[in-house]
């Protein structure tokens, strides 16, 4: 049965803009990277787990060695949909973000405080 190999999930890039736009953004991408990594991390102690039940189990059980190597698939989507979002979110930040806010570039706060009260 295969294991389970993990896609990589690219480095975190995108355009400077101002201070308080660069903390945000990089708050909301430092969240892709720990739910990627805590994914990660879980499904490859279940598959560990896996491995060693693969070992103790009788060779009747080939429903059982389907539904895990259906069960891994399902990580490894997953984690390709964290990958998607990552990739989505530093286009958005570089496109978009930059098309639209440009104007708001290397000034130094922002108060947004007040849009949300």
């Amino acid at each position: 049965m295969p294991s389970f190999k993990p896609p990589k999930l690219p480095k975190t890039r995108f355009t400077s803009m101002n201070e308080k736009l660069d903390q945000e953004h990089k708050n909301i991408l430092d969240a892709i990277d720990n739910l990627y990594k805590t994914c990660k991390t879980h499904w490859a102690t279940e598959d560990a787990l896996f491995k060693k039940g693969e070992k103790q189990m009788p060779s009747d059980h080939q429903k059982v060695k389907k539904d895990v190597a259906k069960h891994r698939r399902c990580h490894v989507d997953l984690l390709n949909k964290i990958v998607d979002m990552k990739k989505e979110v530093m286009g958005h930040i570089n496109g978009d973000d930059v098309d639209h806010l440009h104007w708001c570039m290397d000034e130094q706060e922002t108060d947004t405080s007040s849009l949300f009260n």
